[in-house]
């Protein structure tokens, strides 16, 4: 089994980044770039373990709602409708909640892991 550590990192880099975006008063569309952290944590998980398919709906819904804010595609009156109703916010929470689920799911196995494993008292031989 591999190490979910690496995965961890980047869920937990991605969470906090999701955070800074929502709570900083002085946020605009152009650094919501950063989010890119928190997608490839979502992604990584997809691709390296079993098909989590919550994982790919949050990519896919998020990636839709980024795409059609621009105004290039859907036009200026759709894209300020679209951008109204916060679909920068949406996107931001759902990789947010993507990237929670994966620290929760690995602090989860970690701790599973720690209490299917034996412990050795100080000053005891174990025989082999």
């Amino acid at each position: 089994a591999r190490s979910s550590a690496p995965l961890m990192v980047l869920a937990s880099i991605g969470l906090v980044t999701c955070g800074m975006l929502l709570l900083s008063p002085m946020s605009s569309k152009s650094h919501f770039i950063i989010l890119l952290i928190p997608a490839a944590a979502i992604a990584l998980k997809f691709v390296s373990s079993e098909r989590d398919w919550l994982s790919l709906a949050i990519l896919i819904l998020t990636a839709l709602l980024g795409i059609f804010s621009a105004r290039d595609i859907i036009g200026d009156q759709n894209s300020e409708v679209l951008l109204a109703i916060g679909s920068v916010a949406i996107c931001t929470l759902l990789l947010g909640f993507g990237c929670l689920r994966i620290c929760w799911h690995a602090g989860a196995q970690g701790s599973m892991e720690g209490r299917t494993s034996v412990t050795q008292a100080p000053g005891t031989n174990v025989a082999t």
